[in-house]
């Protein structure tokens, strides 16, 4: 089942709820529900992908190329939607001219700048910063890169040290910051990462030939200079949809 079928499936089984949920909403901010439902809709969103390549369906007329940028057009549709829902829930409601930026570091920290109001721009901060939506902007990113820019080394070299950083704060409670390699070429952190190396050394298994896969990547990352690789980052603008600026 291709993709634009699943969402077209997917809409007519949820329509009801959401025109539903849409309609609450309506009543509490100064928009239609016509328009709420528009924005929200699983169908709406495949259709303005589908009309940003300036295709009208999923059969023939699309290649290999028009189905990616097609696919990324979706993911940008989904993020909008994401945000949407979230300033939504949490009573934000942007004026009509109001746009904000959105920063997200590679520890996938948002800051969002640009509102001359800074009570809602932290508040919509705060917000952001509760969900993992993140993530998904500093994954999305990354794939529009690789994408339209093809592959170098230094994007590889940055994605190496991300996830080097990733793997140590979710193993070993620690940052990529924080440890270091001795006279000998031999990584040396906290308890907990000595403990998880030991282990690793003597075990057998997928995780453990992870876990030494990334030992090895995180002295890779070491032996060329966290200081002399960018940290993975990404910058949008947001009005009522999202969008690089």
């Amino acid at each position: 089942m291709n993709l634009f079928f699943h969402d077209l499936m997917k809409s007519r089984y949820d329509r009801q709820l959401y025109i539903n949920m849409m309609k609450k909403r309506a009543d509490s901010i100064d928009y239609s529900a016509e328009k709420i439902h528009r924005q929200y809709d699983t169908v709406s969103i495949s259709q303005k992908a589908l009309d940003k390549q300036n295709v009208r369906t999923m059969g023939s007329q699309m290649n290999g190329l028009d189905f990616l940028n097609y696919s990324l057009a979706q993911d940008r549709e989904r993020l909008s939607k994401t945000i949407q829902d979230h300033l939504y829930e949490n009573g934000i409601h942007l004026e009509k001219e109001e746009s904000f930026t959105i920063d997200v570091s590679y520890r996938f920290q948002i800051t969002v700048t640009g509102l001359s109001d800074k009570e809602k721009a932290e508040q919509i901060e705060t917000v952001l910063n509760q969900t993992n939506i993140g993530f998904r902007l500093l994954e999305h990113d990354q794939t529009v890169k690789s994408f339209k820019n093809g592959a170098s080394v230094e994007r590889t070299q940055m994605y190496d040290k991300w996830h080097a950083d990733h793997f140590l704060r979710q193993f070993a409670n620690t940052t990529i910051e924080d440890v270091s390699l001795n006279q000998d070429g031999k990584l040396t952190g906290n308890d907990q990462l000595n403990e998880l190396m030991e282990k690793a050394s003597r075990g057998k298994g997928e995780l453990n030939e992870y876990v030494q896969a990334m030992i090895a990547k995180v002295r890779a990352v070491l032996l060329i200079g966290i200081d002399h690789i960018p940290n993975r980052s990404a910058t949008f603008t947001y009005s009522d949809e999202l969008q690089y600026p």
